[in-house]
């Protein structure tokens, strides 16, 4: 494992596969914009279902708390207006999820990728194609870099896909065809990201007919899923893990297709 400096105070971890790599999935752990470690329970496990598949791992860290204000964009208002339109469209969701702890979230997501693309660590990913992943909280930022949030600029190597853990695409208006492959996983029980809105998001994703698929653990509440995808108890995995690999495998592929 790799560490690599990318912001003040930010670091990220990078485990590279033995031979080429194929693309990298990058991730952000959760904890409400508040806590959590990029070394969480995903991130130690993670790796051992990409690295044999030629696909490389980053766990990022990025600014906790801060200040509550929309300083990482000169569209403020665009941002708040933004914010509020997430609340209305998730009404069972605290507004403060959609804020500014999440656009500084992206911010630093977008600076940890740009680090990856120019690092000497492999010479391979500045062209490797990536998706980015989180749980929770890291999964607001997974969707919001893949898709982009309001008030914020377009970047030019956007993601190749992005898949969300117990969390929700923050901006469902953004996400419509063309863009990006995207997998959503929640549980039945979860609830800072309740079922309905999850529904809610998948129905309006499916009206704007984007790549997204959304699927839920049929029990358990809010952490069920990285239980699921971390159950070492079985050494072929679980069903989700497999589908997270057919997942991530189907963004890579289409990318290196395209």
């Amino acid at each position: 494992m790799i560490e690599l400096p990318f912001a003040p105070g930010l670091r990220l971890d990078l485990s590279l596969p033995a031979g080429p790599v194929r693309g990298l999935v990058a991730y952000a752990h959760g904890g409400s914009f508040e806590g959590g470690s990029r070394r969480d329970r995903l991130a130690a496990h993670l790796p051992d279902l990409f690295l044999p598949r030629g696909i490389g791992f980053a766990s990022i860290s990025y600014r906790l708390r801060g200040r509550p204000e929309f300083t990482d964009t000169n569209q403020a208002d665009v941002a708040a207006t933004a914010m509020a339109r997430s609340a209305e469209f998730y009404p069972e969701i605290r507004p403060g999820l959609f804020g500014p702890y999440l656009y500084s979230a992206v911010q630093d997501f977008r600076r940890a990728l740009d680090c990856l693309r120019q690092s000497s660590a492999a010479d391979t990913l500045d062209v490797a194609p990536v998706v980015t992943m989180g749980f929770s909280a890291g999964g607001l930022a997974a969707m919001g870099v893949a898709y982009g949030l309001d008030g914020l600029p377009t970047v030019p190597h956007p993601p190749a896909g992005a898949v969300a853990i117990s969390a929700i695409p923050p901006q469902p208006w953004r996400t419509s065809k063309p863009c990006v492959s995207g997998w959503v996983l929640t549980a039945r029980g979860d609830a800072v990201f309740p079922r309905a809105a999850a529904a809610r998001a998948a129905a309006a994703l499916s009206d704007a007919q984007a790549p997204v698929a959304f699927s839920m653990v049929p029990y358990g509440q809010h952490n069920r899923p990285i239980r699921e995808l971390t159950d070492g108890r079985r050494p072929c995995g679980t069903r989700w893990g497999t589908l997270l690999i057919e997942r991530i495998e189907a963004c890579l592929l289409y990318t290196s297709d395209a």
